[in-house]
């Protein structure tokens, strides 16, 4: 047998190996990218579910009135301190959700309406808020998510 044919043989073997190779490294990442995000949509259930964060969405329903006209800076503060409570969570989650790390469905489709009624509870005070310190994205992603949360209601 001439040697040309065995290194040929060889390469071959070898390149074929190294393909099943890179094809199972490629089946274990994607395998660990989706335990990834299960894992990462578990953690904000647990904190979407937790006493605290239920408390704090309450205190939004019951305390922070949706007109505000006419209500005195330092009252608007105090509902500011309730609607943060509650609602940074959502800000995060609306983040983590538009950078891609996680799929918005399991969310959005189990907590669309906590999220659609905090920020229409608290959407004018929000806006108040930007103006008053003068950042137009102050909870940016909190709007972000009830606009995908407001896509899935319609």
């Amino acid at each position: 047998m001439d040697w040309t044919m065995v290194a040929a043989i060889a390469t071959s073997i070898y390149t074929l190996l190294f393909s099943i190779a890179l094809w199972f490294a490629y089946v274990q990442t994607k395998g660990f990218e989706k335990s990834r995000k299960l894992q990462a949509v578990i953690t904000i259930f647990n904190e979407l579910y937790a006493e605290t964060a239920r408390k704090a969405r309450k205190k939004i329903y019951k305390e922070v009135p949706v007109e505000i006209d006419g209500i005195e800076d330092e009252k608007l503060e105090s509902y500011l301190e309730i609607v943060q409570d509650a609602v940074f969570m959502y800000h995060r989650i609306g983040y983590i959700i538009y950078e891609g790390h996680i799929d918005s469905d399991p969310i959005i489709t189990t907590h669309w309406r906590t999220i659609w009624r905090c920020w229409k509870k608290s959407e004018k005070l929000i806006a108040w808020t930007q103006i008053k310190r003068g950042n137009p994205k102050y909870l940016e992603y909190f709007k972000y998510l009830f606009d995908l949360s407001e896509n899935y209601r319609v």
